[in-house]
């Protein structure tokens, strides 16, 4: 992070990037509190937002039940601590690989999005799936906060056989599903216009209604809620809080994951190749000649060359 900071600081003005096709970012000119409100309701009115709307809404929510339910609830102090390194690793895993494979050039765009959907799909019901599988065996959580439970019942990292490598692994590709699951709706929203102005007029939707403040809970398995930032999320801390059988919030949260998916498909199946400077220009107040470089003739350029 420290390293980031000063990287951050070699990155180009946006109103100075050209890419490769010879067009500039779509941004405001001169943006105020007004245009970014009027920006973000014609981003909510568009009708295509409503079918995303569920995946921005479950994106977060699985929080609750995966540091909560699950690292918080049956493993110890030293062990759940390893969970969590682990965990934000396998983030940075799946954050790099969804990176390249999305971008991948020699794919068309709109059959990534596909293939993406379909991947994204199997993944998490292959995860989730072996997530059940584990659940099912486990104690109720009234069971999991008496002390007999927390002084004889919570997982090492020292335990032998897989007490401990199932559950860790399972965490792990939890970390996984979290980064794949992020990092794809965000390069659908992407793929959704080339403007940057639109683009982050969907981020702010995204953020707005999915993430949070991730709070692990305490060393004594009390509930713990957390300030939050977004809907979403609030609801299942709530859950949380009202104590809640993790079953049964696991259960809601991989239902609610699944169907948004299934509500998000009319939108995602039809990403296009490319959009058009006409439709992203209508999110701002730029022209096409604000954003489309003149091409300089072959021969002006070798002359400035010879000056120069």
């Amino acid at each position: 992070m420290f390293c980031g900071l000063f990287l951050s600081l070699l990155l180009v003005d946006a109103d100075k990037v050209i890419r490769e096709d010879g067009t500039k970012v779509i941004l405001m000119k001169s943006p105020t509190w007004q245009t970014e409100f009027q920006g973000l309701w014609e981003t909510i009115k568009q009708p295509w937002v409503l079918y995303l709307f569920p995946m921005f809404f479950t994106s977060n929510i699985f929080y609750t039940y995966q540091n909560n339910g699950l690292n918080a609830t049956h493993f110890n102090t030293r062990a759940r601590t390893l969970n969590g390194l682990l965990y934000w690793l396998a983030q940075i895993i799946g954050a790099v690989f969804v990176g390249y494979a999305l971008d991948y050039p020699k794919i068309r765009r709109s059959v990534r999005a596909k293939i993406y959907l379909v991947f994204l799909f199997t993944t998490t019901m292959i995860i989730w799936g072996g997530g059940l599988a584990w659940e099912l065996q486990q104690v109720h959580r009234k069971v999991a906060a008496t002390p007999e439970y927390q002084e004889d019942g919570l997982i090492d990292w020292e335990d032998k056989g897989v007490k401990y490598i199932g559950p860790m692994l399972l965490y792990f590709f939890y970390g996984l599903f979290d980064s794949l699951w992020q990092a794809g709706v965000y390069w659908y929203m992407g793929a959704l216009s080339n403007s940057g102005r639109r683009a982050t007029n969907l981020a702010g939707l995204y953020k707005g209604v999915s993430s949070s403040n991730h709070t692990i809970r305490s060393m004594n398995s009390s509930a713990n809620t957390s300030q939050v930032q977004s809907a979403g999320v609030a609801i299942f801390w709530g859950l949380d809080a009202a104590k809640i059988d993790y079953k049964i919030i696991f259960g809601i949260t991989w239902g609610l994951l699944t169907v948004s998916m299934i509500i998000a498909v009319p939108v995602l199946w039809k990403i296009p190749d490319t959009v058009s400077i006409e439709q992203d220009l209508k999110f701002s107040n730029e022209t096409i000649e604000d954003v489309i470089v003149p091409v300089v003739p072959q021969e002006k350029r070798a002359s400035n060359a010879g000056i120069a």
